[in-house]
């Protein structure tokens, strides 16, 4: 069954989207390592590089403000991940108000676009969304700690409207596999279309395809 995806009037990409005020010594930091992982991926970056990035000239203040280079990878994933999370939690705010077709749309939607806008709102959208798609492919624990858990009002939100929608039970197991999956197809997808100008598919066009996809996935 095709679904019309309604286009979401709560949330719109805006080259003026707040990012976080890198003033301070630690948020300098996580933004350094964000472009450079995007850049690089996170293996290809040493600690030095970030420190250098970040005009830190304290080569302690990673292991001071993170306690090691994971720490500070999931660091830099929570911090663009609340705003998405937030804009999810903006789309679905009149969700009760919707019927029950149009609420499905609107879920699988919130599934991939506040991504999009991400990846189109600043300067370092795009090196986060090919970030976190690298990071994907390193550990699902960092994973369903900092991106998946149910702390996260938007992420929450879409689960519980998709087991509404669900044809039958879902083991656990079964439904964390299937997170998985939508995660790492959303963001590789996102993340190409990025690394290609934003082609050769429209934006319009490229939430549709993932948001249908993530249907046969999540329900």
């Amino acid at each position: 069954m095709a679904y019309i995806i309604p286009m979401s009037n709560s949330v719109a990409p805006s080259p003026t989207d707040p990012v976080p005020d890198a003033s301070n010594a630690k948020l300098r930091l996580v933004e350094a390592a964000t472009s450079l992982f995007g850049e690089h991926g996170i293996e290809g970056v040493a600690l030095k590089d970030i420190l250098e990035r970040a005009g830190q000239k304290n080569q302690s203040a990673v292991q001071y403000h993170f306690g090691s280079k994971d720490g500070l990878v999931a660091a830099a994933l929570k911090a663009r991940f609340l705003a998405i999370d937030a804009r999810r939690a903006a789309m679905l705010a009149g969700l009760e108000t919707l019927d029950r077709e149009s609420q499905r749309a609107l879920v699988l939607r919130a599934t991939v676009e506040p991504i999009v806008v991400e990846a189109e709102s600043h300067s370092q959208g795009p090196l986060y969304v090919r970030f976190v798609a690298q990071a994907l492919q390193r550990s699902d624990q960092l994973i369903q700690t900092h991106i998946l858990s149910d702390a996260h009002a938007g992420f929450k939100a879409v689960m519980a409207a998709l087991a509404r929608e669900r044809k039958g039970p879902v083991s656990r197991e079964e439904l964390a596999q299937r997170i998985r999956m939508t995660m790492h197809l959303t963001m590789t997808a996102i993340a190409d279309w990025v690394a290609h100008d934003f082609g050769p598919h429209s934006r319009e066009d490229l939430i549709s395809r993932l948001a249908a996809a993530n249907a046969a996935l999540l329900l």
